[in-house]
């Protein structure tokens, strides 16, 4: 698992814009993009939709298709790494 989310973070990390501009450009590839995905990363033995409804798959894609908020999705890896969070104050919680 931790080898196949590391391809993934690092496309995110490393070349966020041109992912971004490919995956808007082409709603197939966008949705091949986020099943293989879904698909890797879920307990589904084989058949994603033992897990996942082609519905949900479906709508989730659509959100990002609709909204085009891909890129913005794909963009905070980056910046999530390169400017990691840190607390405005100093107490504990």
């Amino acid at each position: 698992m931790e080898r196949r989310f590391a391809v993934h973070l690092a496309a995110h990390m490393l070349a966020p814009s041109t992912l971004a501009y490919g995956l808007t450009d082409s709603p197939a590839g966008m949705l091949a993009w986020i099943l293989e995905r879904w698909v890797n990363w879920s307990d589904n033995g084989g058949d994603i939709e033992t897990v996942f409804s082609k519905d949900d798959l479906l709508t989730h894609a659509m959100i990002f298709w609709v909204t085009n908020s891909i890129g913005t999705s794909i963009r905070t890896y980056a910046n999530n790494n390169r400017y990691p969070w840190t607390p405005a104050h100093h107490r504990q919680p």
